[in-house]
């Protein structure tokens, strides 16, 4: 989305400025788990959303790129007016035992199922390799009514003895992101790049490291964001910066508490509302972006009404609070266990 135009309102909390000068909308749909996304993708252009949010672990790339094709073609939105966003999975950071670049060879075939000259972002999705290429540490705790609170949770078997690929270090993966940089620009086939799921610590040595190699800082950061899992380390680290913060699983990863909280529900009811147009618009006025997740046409209208009621002083410090000290040592996953959080890399 190359609009550089200086006129744009601050005031339009539907698009924030990129450190690029482009413009990233601040509600586009979410396409995680969702392997048919043509038809929700259309639905949700057709709407209000600015764009679309997948990944190459997706595998749905094809159905983003195939809905973006479709509105473009039938003239109702221009292909430079519709944001769409992919990412770099974790096992293809470094080279090939032939030396070529990785990363290269992803992003061609994740532009060849998309059938598109280039993306508007493309995202380093995870900060390491993981304990497994496949599959996440551990399982989701047992009870989802307390996310990280929960004493009840499942490892899964063996993983303790699966460890870091022994070829993979730290330094592989700024080397991936400078190649990722370097690969960006204006008419090129990537035209910003960030990063996802990054702690505080990895967040500061990215950008340390961006200064020292005179390379173009992370436009976006994209990790799960919420009142019970508020990032804010990683926030002021994005503010300080200049970059776009980008929220996902804003309902709350999948726990029942922050959708079903009573204090949540007082304030929505306060402003008839919903609690799931509440936790977006807390963190619209919050400065974030949002990628929500659904198939339902009426949940995509519901979720897309957020720009037209604000949340009192009084109603921000309530969602604030709902968070604790706990939470500020789980950067990401607000349902893992915070010994496997991705910080570990």
């Amino acid at each position: 989305m190359e609009n550089k135009d200086p006129k744009r309102r601050k005031v339009d909390e539907t698009m924030r400025r990129l450190l690029t000068g482009a413009y990233i909308p601040t509600l586009q749909l979410g396409t995680y788990r969702m392997k048919t996304p043509t038809g929700p993708c259309k639905t949700a252009l057709s709407l209000s959303y600015g764009g679309i949010d997948t990944a190459s672990i997706y595998n749905n790339e094809a159905g983003c790129g195939q809905a973006v094709r479709s509105v473009v073609n039938s003239n109702t939105r221009k292909r430079e007016d519709i944001f769409v966003q992919t990412k770099l999975w974790r096992s293809h950071q470094g080279l090939t035992k032939s030396s070529k670049s990785k990363m290269q060879a992803a992003l061609r075939s994740s532009l060849k199922k998309l059938d598109m000259e280039y993306v508007d972002l493309f995202l380093m999705h995870w900060p390491g390799p993981g304990r497994h290429l496949s599959k996440p540490p551990v399982r989701k705790c047992k009870d989802k009514k307390f996310g990280w609170a929960s004493k009840g949770r499942d490892e899964i078997p063996g993983n303790d003895e699966i460890r870091v690929p022994t070829e993979w270090t730290s330094s592989m993966r700024l080397q991936t992101y400078k190649e990722m940089a370097q690969s960006s620009g204006p008419n090129k086939s990537v035209r910003a790049v960030g990063v996802c799921n990054f702690s505080a610590r990895q967040l500061e040595e990215l950008v340390q490291f961006c200064e020292k190699e005179n390379i173009v800082k992370p436009a976006v950061v994209q990790n799960e964001c919420h009142p019970m899992l508020p990032a804010t380390r990683v926030r002021e680290i994005c503010t300080k910066h200049g970059i776009v913060f980008q929220a996902y699983a804003s309902l709350g990863s999948g726990s029942e508490t922050l959708m079903n909280h009573e204090k949540v529900k007082a304030i929505a009811k306060s402003h008839d509302r919903t609690c799931a147009q509440v936790l977006l618009r807390w963190a619209v006025q919050h400065g974030m972006v949002v990628v929500p997740k659904t198939t339902n046409k009426a949940r995509m209208i519901e979720n897309s009404r957020i720009f037209d009621f604000c949340l009192k002083k009084e109603d921000m410090l309530i969602l604030d609070s709902m968070s604790n000290k706990e939470s500020e040592k789980q950067t990401t996953k607000f349902c893992w266990l915070r010994e496997h959080d991705p910080d570990h890399y």
